[in-house]
């Protein structure tokens, strides 16, 4: 708790499991009363009853005036009711290319596996770490040559 409420002093961003927000908010170390975005992220994975509870807390302890953005891979038919509980009138936004792009969002994508296809197997003298710093580097290639004001990066890159 210590650490967390050290890192918590001027921070703008704050980013955990819906357990340890709610119980950061619990014992009065983390102030939600400015905070103006919420965001669900992997939405579908917090269908799970065992997050509602402190999802509904963190919601409750957040001004009205807050904007939700829940974002998932897949979206299973009850991701609708569920983002209901948390959200007025949302709007969805499925980025494929079958669906309708919304006016002004444009979507790009770099598959990596064309680049690893020139990698030899792990088990041949390549470190997952190597492969995951070329994940990275592509991503970050991509982000410079692609001119945007606003952006969502999804990536499988998970820092240690």
């Amino acid at each position: 708790m210590d650490k967390d409420s050290r890192r918590m002093q001027g921070c703008h961003i704050a980013l955990g499991t819906p357990g340890r927000i709610a119980h950061l908010i619990r014992e009065f170390e983390m102030d939600l009363s400015c905070v103006r975005v919420f965001v669900l992220d992997e939405a579908d994975k917090l269908l799970d009853d065992s997050f509602f509870n402190d999802l509904k807390y963190i919601y409750d302890a957040m001004p009205a005036s807050r904007q939700v953005i829940a974002v998932s891979a897949t979206y299973p038919n009850d991701l609708d009711h569920f983002i209901l509980r948390f959200m007025n009138t949302p709007i969805k936004v499925q980025l494929d290319t079958a669906a309708p792009v919304l006016l002004a969002v444009e979507q790009f994508a770099l598959d990596v596996r064309r680049v690893l296809e020139f990698i030899p197997e792990p088990d041949q003298s390549v470190k997952m770490e190597d492969i995951s710093k070329l994940k990275l580097r592509c991503l970050l290639e991509l982000v410079r040559r692609v001119p945007f004001s606003q952006g969502i990066i999804f990536s499988q890159y998970q820092l240690k």
